[in-house]
């Protein structure tokens, strides 16, 4: 398949320091490359624990309302910020199909 293009989140041929950095990481621990999927889950987990850290309480009502704050957070993918209504905010990629393979074509940050 050629010519055919999507958007995601996550590539593993984005060169972002973070991005790199959660690829070594996760080949290192599970011997394969991480999916969009092991990404979003990485991300969140990141999203709690620094809500967490922020407020200093693991009461659900005040860390629901200071990951709803998260503002420039470093996270696998980039940087991620909600909006106001709780919208992740992060850069988008461009993705090309090329012989079949997915090939990052551009990553467009917001």
């Amino acid at each position: 398949m050629d010519n055919c293009y999507y958007v995601s989140v996550f590539s593993v041929k984005d060169t972002d320091p973070s991005v790199q950095t959660f690829i070594k990481d996760y080949k290192a621990k599970y011997q394969k490359e991480p999916d969009i999927f092991a990404m979003q889950g990485y991300n969140a987990a990141l999203v709690l624990a620094d809500s967490i850290k922020r407020v200093g309480t693991t009461d659900g009502v005040v860390v629901a309302k200071a990951m709803a704050e998260t503002k420039d957070l470093s996270v696998a993918s980039g940087k991620l910020t909600y909006d106001a209504n709780h919208n992740p905010i992060m850069a988008a990629s461009i993705i090309s199909l090329e012989g079949g393979e997915p090939t990052l074509k551009e990553k467009i940050s917001l």
